[in-house]
């Protein structure tokens, strides 16, 4: 009895952790969205943190007919209920299920870009510490998409300390 009141405890407990976590729109304002795609944006879309502690924001183009915009998927560091998978472990899997994948320096302890576009696996994945984060910037530029997304990389990772 005493073990399941102990597991009932830190199965409650999970989501106040999360709840008290950085989401992705703590970390990414509209302002960075609307630097970053070169356009003013419309206001963010947020979901999560999800069951392994995953949260998104999207911000949408507002002044283009295409699809362009700038999205923040960031994965905390697991609690205890999450113990089987970790932010590495997430990243090291997501990396090898894409192909082509480009290595990036510069930002994070690792990362790769994705490439741009509306595909499985788009953007700029980078691995820090116990984090893992991605972003993806559609601004109708791959290249600047991957300088822009870079930028944000870091500016989230320094919010994050």
């Amino acid at each position: 009895m005493k073990a399941l009141l102990i597991a009932l405890c830190l199965l409650a407990a999970a989501p106040l952790a999360w709840a008290k976590a950085p989401a992705a729109c703590d970390m990414l304002t509209q302002a960075d969205a609307q630097k970053a795609l070169g356009q003013a944006v419309k206001p963010a879309k947020s979901r999560g943190p999800n069951t392994i502690g995953q949260s998104i924001c999207f911000y949408e183009g507002a002044t283009d007919k295409a699809v362009r915009y700038v999205q923040l998927s960031l994965t905390l560091p697991p609690p205890a209920i999450r113990k089987n998978m970790n932010s590495a472990q997430l990243f090291a899997q997501t990396r090898a299920s894409l192909q082509g994948a480009q290595p990036v320096k510069g930002v994070g302890d690792k990362a790769f870009w994705g490439g741009s576009g509306l595909k499985p696996g788009a953007g700029l994945h980078v691995l820090k510490g116990d984090y893992y984060l991605t972003v993806d910037v559609a601004s109708g530029d791959p290249v600047r998409n991957l300088a822009q997304a870079k930028g944000l990389a870091g500016e989230v990772l320094k919010r994050l300390k």
